[in-house]
């Protein structure tokens, strides 16, 4: 069972009706309903099926926020229904990782490790209740843990030699573990004596690394939530290493701060010649521990992860969509590059920066956003050159602060609006009479005259870039001339 409200901090949902405290005891598709549980609805809900979950006391629905609509949703409300929406185009992400916490056995989150391969072992066993071995793809046992009553002979012959015996080999197809991979759900092996023995594959991109194998856990469906978790955990560590036997997250890790070649990153995480570095702010420091791991399991392409800074940095392939928003994370994304990291890193650090001060898209790109990342820089040689930002406009802040007049703000308007008199008193609710005194106004106390072409092109920039640097002067609107 789970409270709604630990649900929404694991995907990109919102309560559109309903108790956010609501105790929700499983998931089950639409035709699957019974009491207390989450429903899923693939198609736009009718108000007939509304009404048999009503009937079957269904605990609420899960929808995409396009099919919200008023023929059902009022019946929903008032049977007390939790309706959850999730954006149409993070869906099936957001499904699962609603699924996962849903089919977990406990009303929390279970916090695996994500520091150390024993730890993580033992955690999985113990939330399984099973034995579990964490073997490399030679089978070699590089953790495991113990449950009384769970291990089988050949587990402990197993963990004993370190590596697996022939009777367990025996077992795999003749394309080894990477035949047992499946994207939708982990395959139960036949051994001796009918014990089933369940084996979560690991995979960097294409290449296997290792296994989760389980003794001794039954095959309820809740299962798989922990399994994959654990997966994708795990396989931020058995990524393929390269000669000085760091991991690709080490790698990237250290090159965001030295400028040393990507190569090695290249090799270890299995990325292509041509990569886009992607950044996220999340919105809490827990949130960048969760989306490390959510982009590491999810993304299911060659992808090398770290956090620093408070930001999470992604390394993949050249266009491998990672949109932050299906996270809860704005994000940015470099041009694609071959070779200089520290470049793509510093203009994704810069967008972000910028998207955050002035606005801008939540997933922002360096193509798309060339302007503001151009504003950025500027902003950057601004602070090593404060004269530059000297003149009329700082003189107007002046007289703004000191009379209590709004000339930046008639500014601000004027310049956003093309300098288009009619639509900047249209703005400013005023008479476009009124615009013309304010802008003959500024030039009588400043010098700024608005019709020069060179004189208008440098104001605007001076405010742009004192919005971008965070110093721009609050001015509210005019009081008095």
């Amino acid at each position: 069972m789970s409270r709604v409200d630990t649900l929404l901090s694991l995907a990109p949902a919102r309560v559109a009706c309903g108790d956010p405290e609501a105790v929700v005891c499983g998931v089950e598709p639409w035709d699957h309903a019974r009491p207390g549980t989450l429903l899923f609805a693939s198609a736009a809900p009718t108000p007939e099926l509304v009404a048999r979950a009503i009937e079957q006391r269904a605990a609420g629905l899960v929808v995409r926020e396009d099919d919200l609509h008023p023929s059902w949703l009022p019946a929903a409300a008032e049977a007390g229904l939790v309706v959850l929406t999730v954006p149409g185009g993070g869906w099936e992400a957001a499904l699962g990782r609603l699924r996962a916490a849903l089919e977990q056995p406990s009303a929390e989150v279970i916090p695996f490790p994500d520091n150390d391969l024993r730890a993580l072992t033992d955690a999985v066993s113990e939330t399984l209740g099973a034995t579990v071995i964490l073997a490399d793809a030679r089978l070699d046992v590089l953790a495991h843990h113990v449950v009384d009553g769970t291990v089988t002979a050949e587990a402990r012959e197993w963990i004993l030699r370190r590596s697996a015996p022939e009777s367990v080999r025996r077992l795999l197809p003749a394309g080894g573990l990477a035949e047992l991979w499946s994207p939708g759900g982990f395959p139960a092996l036949a051994g001796p004596r009918n014990r089933r023995w369940t084996v979560a594959v690991i995979r960097a991109g294409d290449a296997v690394t290792g296994a989760i194998w389980t003794f001794g856990a039954d095959t309820l469906a809740w299962r798989d939530a922990p399994l994959r978790r654990a997966v994708g955990q795990a396989a931020s560590y058995l990524t393929p290493r390269n000669t000085s036997g760091q991991t690709a997250a080490e790698l990237l890790a250290a090159a965001l701060t030295r400028d040393e070649p990507v190569g090695r990153i290249r090799e270890a995480a299995g990325l292509p010649r041509r990569m886009q570095l992607t950044a996220f702010r999340p919105h809490s420091r827990d949130g960048a521990r969760r989306l490390g791991e959510l982009l590491r399991l999810e993304t299911g392409q060659p992808i090398a992860v770290t956090r620093t800074g408070g930001r999470v940095y992604a390394l993949t392939g050249a266009g491998v969509p990672l949109d932050g928003r299906a996270w809860s994370a704005q994000s940015a994304a470099s041009e694609p590059f071959s070779d200089d990291l520290g470049q793509a890193r510093a203009d994704v650090d810069r967008l972000l920066d910028v998207v955050q001060r002035v606005g801008g898209p939540a997933a922002a790109t360096v193509r798309d956003q060339r302007g503001l990342l151009v504003l950025g820089q500027l902003a950057d040689l601004a602070r090593q050159h404060p004269g530059v930002l000297d003149g009329p406009v700082r003189q107007l802040a002046g007289i703004d602060a000191a009379r209590g007049t709004g000339y930046l703000a008639t500014l601000r308007a004027y310049f956003g609006l093309r300098q288009d008199v009619q639509r900047t008193a249209d703005r400013l609710r005023v008479h476009r009479n009124t615009v013309r005194y304010r802008l003959e106004r500024i030039r009588e106390l400043s010098g700024l005259d608005v019709t020069d072409p060179t004189t208008a092109l440098v104001a605007h920039l001076q405010l742009r870039l004192e919005e971008v640097s965070g110093t721009a002067p609050v001015s509210g609107e005019l009081k008095r001339a």
